[in-house]
């Protein structure tokens, strides 16, 4: 019960705690975060978007350049189509 309350309830709400987890050096919360984004994300493609490039950049601060390119990618593919 504890776990739930943790969890972020929206989309926005996640992407922000990841952006706080970003600022804070951690890295791989802040894309356990940007996950969860995600996964809470409808319709919004400029949202994802967003979400996406944050990914690409704690991936980046990882040393992770396949998947920096990978989250590039599904960005560009958001805003395109």
């Amino acid at each position: 019960k504890e776990y739930l309350k943790l969890m972020p309830a929206s989309a926005e709400e996640a992407k922000r705690k990841g952006n706080d987890c970003f600022r804070e050096g951690r890295f791989e919360e802040a894309i356990r975060l940007y996950k969860e984004s995600l996964r809470l994300i409808e319709d919004d493609t400029a949202l994802k978007a967003t979400v996406l490039i944050n990914s690409a950049e704690a991936y980046r601060q990882l040393g992770e350049y396949e998947k920096v390119i990978d989250q590039c990618n599904l960005a560009i593919d958001q805003v395109v189509c």
